[in-house]
């Protein structure tokens, strides 16, 4: 070898006699054309030789070691060199062999596993004359490992997560085995018997449905996803999913039938809890627009004889000389029945709409003729605020495929609430036309709406402040109703607002 001394045996020249072959060159023939990095180091710990193979599984040559040799340490992991240290030193202690795993750090900075195995050697006057040390690249194998390990925790989590049973029966019915998770799942302990007779019969609630599939087994060898309900130990009603295979003989014959089940008793009851939560969902809706609706008739009923008589004693007092405040009570008195009618006409009209009941009949609608009866009717109230209430049409044709009373009802709402929360300034209805869209605006100088509200506000009974001491009256129905017809028709409703900075309303048609 490189720098043995050759008065040192290490192997016994029996075995290898002069006249034969030199045993130092069998060894150099052996470690040259090894896979492993074998090396050599010297009483005093000193590398004295190292294999070609050295750069195969560390990138480093075998000059570099020489000329480094505290490289056989520094290419120790970090997180393995107290272990190598350790190793290191049971060896120093007298330890004749040692094997152990490290991981390296090669030239090019990948980390790569090696099967570390370290012979003490002593020659013929049992003097330590160094250590031979073998190293094998086991990175492959560790990774092999690694995969095998990951896929049979995979695999355990999901047999932990997925409950599956399984069973075998005679074609009569009578159990001829049973896994632990079915036999868990049924409510039975390992040491609890099962009537193994009458196992189909007292186990599976569909008996009669089961013989029907047992048949098709049979023809097919196959039935998957049969909807099976079983009973359990305590009487339970059990929900799972099964595939039910039979097996026959050589010759055809029908030797068993073996079933998987799958529990999805918790996703049965999920579904059965949910089909009740919306039927009592749908019976309270019925209950509430019931309500709703016998309430508004017996209150609009007195309400249109108030405003009767009303009307009459308007009419009464005109023809003669009475106080003014008479007149301004009997005005009062018509302006807060008219507001009661309306809340109810609202709270009719959004029943109606949340039971579905509202059919709509589309046709060709002018929107600025529409727009106009509903300003019409608005324009004195928003005389009596000093509000200037104005419509602008910019559209050649704005005529829309509607419900006109969809139409009125949106328009009415929106001029409403522009006269309603604006205290001064202007309302102007604005119509306009775009790529086959008829846009309506309204916009307002009122309070305006915090950003923080406006994905609320179309909601039933919403109002951005519900308190009783707000100062504007309102029961939070128009919007939803709004919202709704637009809905019906197809139509998009579009929202722009500030604090104290009014208010836009966008409405958008498709253009007919």
């Amino acid at each position: 070898m490189d720098s043995i001394n050759t008065n040192k045996t290490i192997y016994d020249e029996s075995v290898f006699p002069h006249d034969h072959i030199d045993p130092e060159n069998l060894f150099k023939i052996i470690t040259e054309f090894s896979i492993d990095w074998i090396y050599w180091l010297d009483p005093h710990n000193k590398l004295i030789y190292s294999s070609p193979s050295c750069r195969y599984i560390t990138g480093y040559s075998k000059e570099e070691f020489f000329s480094d040799q505290s490289l056989l340490i520094k290419i120790i992991a970090p997180e393995d060199k107290s272990r190598f240290i350790s190793h290191t030193r049971d060896v120093l202690r007298g330890k004749i062999f040692c094997s152990e795993e490290f991981r390296i750090i090669t030239k090019s900075g990948q980390t790569r596993w090696i099967a570390h195995n370290c012979q003490a050697v002593y020659d013929d006057d049992n003097k330590y004359i160094g250590r031979y040390i073998s190293n094998r690249d086991i990175t492959d194998i560790k990774k092999a490992h690694q995969d095998v390990r990951t896929k049979d925790k995979q695999l355990t989590d999901i047999y932990n997560e997925v409950r599956v049973g399984c069973y075998r029966m005679s074609p009569d019915g009578k159990l001829i085995s049973i896994n632990k998770s079915l036999r868990e799942i049924l409510g039975y302990k390992s040491e609890e018997a099962i009537d193994k007779r009458n196992f189909e019969r007292n186990t599976f609630l569909n008996y009669d449905e089961r013989r029907k599939y047992k048949e098709e087994a049979a023809a097919k060898g196959t039935v998957k996803n049969i909807a099976t309900a079983c009973i359990s130990k305590e009487g339970k009603i059990l929900h799972f999913r099964e595939t039910l295979n039979a097996v026959k003989d050589d010759n055809g014959n029908l030797i068993f039938f073996e079933g998987s089940l799958y529990d999805i008793t918790k996703q049965k009851e999920a579904e059965l809890s949910l089909l009740e939560t919306e039927a009592q969902k749908r019976n309270l809706e019925k209950l509430k627009t019931e309500f709703l609706a016998t309430i508004s008739h017996e209150i609009r009923t007195p309400i249109n004889v108030i405003l009767n008589l009303i009307q009459i004693l308007k009419s009464d007092l005109a023809n003669v000389d009475v106080h003014s405040e008479i007149i301004e009570s009997a005005a009062i008195i018509e302006t807060e029945t008219f507001r009661i009618q309306r809340t109810i006409e609202l709270i009719l009209e959004m029943s109606q709409l949340a039971a579905n009941d509202f059919e709509i009949n589309p046709e060709k609608v002018d929107l600025h003729k529409v727009i106009k009866e509903v300003y019409d009717k608005y324009i004195n109230a928003a005389q009596r605020k000093n509000i200037e209430l104005t419509v602008i049409n910019r559209s050649d044709s704005p005529v829309v495929y509607a419900d006109k009373y969809s139409c009125i009802q949106i328009f009415t709402q929106l001029i409403d609430n522009a006269i309603k929360y604006t205290s001064h300034g202007e309302a102007v209805v604005l119509i306009t036309e775009k790529s086959g869209k008829v846009i309506v605006e309204v916009k307002d100088t009122g309070v305006g709406i915090k950003k923080e509200y406006i994905p609320y506000l179309f909601s039933t009974f919403s109002q951005e402040d519900n308190s009783y001491s707000r100062m504007f009256e309102g029961t939070g129905l128009g919007l939803a109703v709004v919202k709704k017809h637009c809905d019906l028709n197809d139509a998009l409703i579009e929202v722009e607002s500030e604090k104290n900075k009014g208010a836009v309303f966008r409405v958008v048609f498709d253009k007919a």
